[in-house]
């Protein structure tokens, strides 16, 4: 029960005490304490007032009354009274009866007057008077974070004393945050204390401390939280708009900044700026407000129709934007699209019909605008009126037929609060003919342009030019090109082409005007040859003739220009370069065809290589100049020509030994034969081959060094190609070469003896010994082992002096007959001549051309010189058998069996014979 503090008894009657018989002194009031006293005293009562002390707070105190009275009720006087406490930490008594609370408990105060004795029961409970705030009220802080002070209250009783013990609970009010403790006990000096951790949200917290079980006013705490640092910008206004291009959006946009919990952050910087469409904004720069709100002052959108873009960004917060699209203006200006000025026939509805453009201020297309078309001149026709503007802001009528009447006719447009807009035409009579005004009997070069562009002049049946007609230029004979070729007449009649290129011949081009319906007019020019780009050779570059004498086909080049043309009156000099002899004349200037031709070349008087230069006049010309060769023949015996074909030219040192061969065999054979002029075309020898035209004495090699299969192996094949018809002997033939072989071959010192094994098949040897019909029981393809065998009689009678007058493996002389295809049938039998040149197989040391070789030379037709064979011998017992250690010519074919072009002394081709694969 709470009790009042300055209640100081139960009911505030006094304490009684009264004298009883048997000297008891007893209370006078029921229920209340007895005293004794002395019998015989005077006093007989003793009244204390009040007769209870209750106190509410400490320091608190309240004066004792005590009356004393005798047996008849008369109060004395004088009797003196004593006080005491037993407990004084609770209450104290001063000497005069004043009782001073002074802690929490309770004691009695024993009051002693005479004899008689009385006691006071004394209650102190401090009773909590005042709440009161003693610190970290009204702090300041960031959402969601503790107070730096903590809250703290304090406690007391009436008179101010603080109030130990007692229960004070403390309760968030206002913002969502949490206390701890939430309820704490105040300490010796009354205080109690908490930690407050305020909310998330912005603006003042309110927490609340009370007492519990007291019915005191609220202690209220005060915090204020302010916004954190800018996290996020978003947008408050719609994101979507729609103006017209040119005007302001309706709802300003606007972003509001805020803190991580969503706090409205006032004073941030807000840029914002037109990203796309255009546009203007004005007040680009704004701060937040209180509420965290930012806004242009106005957001403009560009004068395209079309989305539009607008930017709003803060400092180290990424931006949000704002989309608005811009719709075309109000219709402001009509204008004429197409269809104006033309000029037509009378009657007949023109190729355009009229049409308008409809924009806004800002010139862009206006749809669904309703315009209206009508005849105000010329008393023609319209249909398609009213008509509405498309998408691209256009509206056109279907049709302008004009009036009957040559003259002016006028169509207007109209459309609701724009000015009006007129088209006029002029209706004329229909063409009728076309006359070639300009530009014919032109002359340029060939690929050019003509310098003055063909134009026709349109009229009608009295002379009258006709504009407005469609003219369509074409090409003719000669090729070329035009471009411009579809044309209108303009006001004089007159259509030209945007420009004529001539054929890229020589030679006359023509061009054809056309209007519908009417004869077309044709155009003629002639293109001419361009500059000389190239200079090349018109007759034989390579040709042979006896030293001292003319070449058959005297030097002639031919001068084009960029497209082939031959260009006529270009100055050619020909000049000698080496091999001494004479060129006459040394001039020339090309004609008609481009040609130009030295009378004669005259060769040096020493047999070998001649050179003779052909130069162009002019810089830059590609092939300039042209060098002719030319070889001095020797004027007796038998000359071999040498020459080189294919991508891979010989060393030096692999030249020298094809040129020794060369001289080898022509030491050999002593008869000259005549001379032919040769003329082939490319691949007449071979895949490769080039084409010839020149005299041939008495025979022409070609040689070609490629890849064939590898080190060892195939080290060269050879034969003849062309043969003469009278004898048969070869005058073309050719020679191949591994250039895998080339190099060992030349260090092993044996590239002479193959070189020289193949020329003997170009010359014939076992090439042509079938043909001559000196070939016996041939073993390929199907006959190996075969005794076949060479029965030429200058060769059989070589064959016996070399000893081989006691063979007796067969007839003689005896062919390898192993069927392997480019071994038989076209060399001596290995088993039997061993290291002789001309058997199938290079053998280790010498081999041999031996007098049966030159002897088979005499069998072909050859004239030969014996005496210059190697000196050779068989063994005296002749047998078939193995030979010594070999190197195969090669496995595969040693012998080319080209077709055989057979030609007659004055170089026509009269058969060819097609040889087997052997």
């Amino acid at each position: 029960k709470q009790l009042d503090p300055m209640r100081t008894s139960r009911s505030g009657a006094a304490l009684t005490i009264r004298l009883i018989a048997a000297g008891t002194l007893v209370a006078c009031s029921g229920g209340e304490p007895t005293v004794t006293l002395q019998t015989g005293s005077d006093p007989v009562t003793l009244e204390v007032t009040p007769a209870e002390l209750v106190f509410g707070s400490l320091g608190q105190s309240r004066q004792l009354e005590v009356i004393v009275k005798d047996a008849s009720g008369r109060r004395l006087a004088a009797v003196p009274v004593a006080f005491s406490s037993d407990h004084s930490e609770v209450a104290t008594v001063s000497p005069s009866g004043l009782v001073t609370a002074v802690g929490n408990g309770d004691a009695q105060i024993a009051v002693r007057g005479g004899r008689l004795m009385a006691s006071v029961p004394v209650r102190v409970r401090q009773i909590p008077a005042t709440l009161a705030k003693v610190g970290g009220d009204g702090q300041e802080s960031t959402p969601a974070t503790r107070l730096l002070l903590p809250l703290s209250v304090r406690v007391t009783d009436s008179l101010g004393v603080p109030v130990a013990g007692a229960a004070v609970s403390f309760a968030v009010a206002e913002g969502a945050g949490v206390v701890d403790p939430d309820r704490a006990l105040t300490s010796p000096d009354g205080t109690a204390s908490t930690v407050w951790t305020v909310g998330s949200a912005a603006g003042v917290q309110l927490l609340t401390a009370r007492i519990d079980a007291v019915p005191l006013p609220a202690v209220v705490f005060r915090a204020t939280v302010r916004p954190g640092v800018p996290a996020r910008i978003s947008r408050t206004s719609p994101d979507s708009q729609t103006a017209a291009v040119g005007a302001a959006v309706a709802a300003r946009p606007t972003v509001r900044v805020t803190d991580g919990y969503g706090n409205p952050v006032t004073g941030v910087t807000v840029t914002f700026s037109v990203a796309a469409g255009g546009g203007t904004v004005s007040g680009a720069v704004q701060t937040t407000d209180s509420s965290g709100l930012a806004a242009p002052g106005a957001w403009t959108l560009g004068t395209v129709p079309g989305v539009n873009t607008l930017v709003a960004s803060a400092a180290g917060l990424p931006p949000v934007g704002f989309t608005a699209v811009a719709s075309v203006g109000a219709p402001a200006s009509l204008s004429v699209q197409s269809g104006d000025g033309q000029r037509g026939t009378i009657g007949v509805p023109l190729p355009v019909a009229p049409a308008v453009l409809v924009t806004d201020r800002y010139g862009n297309p206006v749809p669904a605008v309703s315009v209206y078309f009508s005849v105000v001149d010329g008393g023609g026709s319209i249909t398609g009126s009213p008509s509405s503007s498309d998408q691209s802001g256009v509206a056109r009528l279907q049709q302008w037929r004009l009036g009957p009447l040559p003259g002016i006719n006028r169509v207007r447009a109209t459309a609701v609060d724009l000015p009006a807009v007129d088209f006029t035409a002029l209706a004329i009579a229909p063409p009728a003919q076309v006359i070639v005004y300009a530009g014919d009997a032109q002359v340029a070069t060939a690929g050019t342009a003509v310098p003055v562009a063909p134009a026709v002049r349109v009229v009608d049946a009295f002379g009258n030019a006709v504009a407005g007609v469609r003219v369509s230029f074409s090409v003719g004979a000669g090729g070329g090109a035009v471009s411009g070729a579809d044309q209108v007449t303009d006001s004089q009649g007159i259509a030209s082409v945007g420009s004529w290129v001539l054929g890229t011949v020589v030679g006359p081009n023509t061009l054809q005007a056309v209007v519908n319906g009417l004869s077309p007019a044709t155009f003629s020019a002639t293109a001419i040859a361009g500059p000389p780009t190239t200079l090349a050779a018109a007759t034989p570059l390579d040709q042979s003739a006896p030293a001292g004498s003319t070449v058959p086909v005297p030097p002639a080049v031919v001068v084009r220009d960029v497209y082939g043309n031959p260009v006529s009156g270009v100055s050619v000099t020909f000049a000698v370069v080496s091999g001494g002899g004479t060129v006459s004349p040394t001039s020339s200037i090309t004609d008609a065809q481009g040609r130009a031709a030295a009378e004669s070349w005259t060769l040096g008087t020493s047999p070998g290589a001649n050179t003779l230069s052909a130069t162009a006049a002019g810089n830059g010309i590609t092939g300039n100049p042209v060098i002719f060769s030319a070889r001095g023949l020797a004027t007796e015996g038998f000359d071999i020509g040498i020459r080189f074909v294919g991508a891979v030219e010989p060393t030096q040192s692999q030249r020298s030994v094809f040129d020794d061969a060369a001289s080898r065999l022509r030491s050999l054979i002593t008869g000259d034969l005549p001379s032919v002029f040769v003329t082939l075309p490319p691949g007449s020898c071979g895949s490769n081959a080039p084409a010839l035209a020149e005299s041939v004495d008495d025979v022409l090699i070609l040689v070609t060094l490629e890849p064939i299969d590898g080190p060892g192996a195939v080290l060269g094949s050879a034969g003849p190609c062309v043969i003469r018809s009278a004898g048969g002997l070869p005058l073309v033939g050719r020679m191949r070469f591994d250039t895998a072989d080339l190099t060992w071959l030349e260090g092993d010192g044996r590239l002479a003896q193959v070189i020289l094994h193949e020329m003997l098949h170009v010359l014939g040897v076992g090439t042509l010994w079938q043909l001559q019909g000196w070939l016996v029981n041939p073993s390929y393809p199907s006959s190996p082992g075969a005794d076949t065998h060479m029965n030429g009689p200058n060769a059989v009678a070589a064959f016996d002096a070399i000893g081989g007058v006691t063979y007796s493996g067969g007839s003689k002389v005896p062919v390898h007959n192993s069927a392997v295809p480019g071994q038989a049938d076209a060399h001596w039998r290995e088993s039997v001549l061993l290291t002789e040149l001309m058997t199938p197989f290079l053998n280790s040391g010498f081999n041999a051309l031996s007098r049966l070789t030159v002897s088979s030379l005499r069998d072909l037709g050859y004239s030969v010189d014996q005496s210059r064979a190697d000196p050779f011998a068989i063994a005296p017992t002749l047998v078939a058998g193995e030979g010594p250690a070999s190197l195969p010519l090669e496995f595969v074919r040693d012998v080319e069996n080209f077709p055989l072009l057979v030609m007659d002394s004055r170089g026509t081709i009269l058969r060819v014979i097609r040889q087997d694969k052997r």
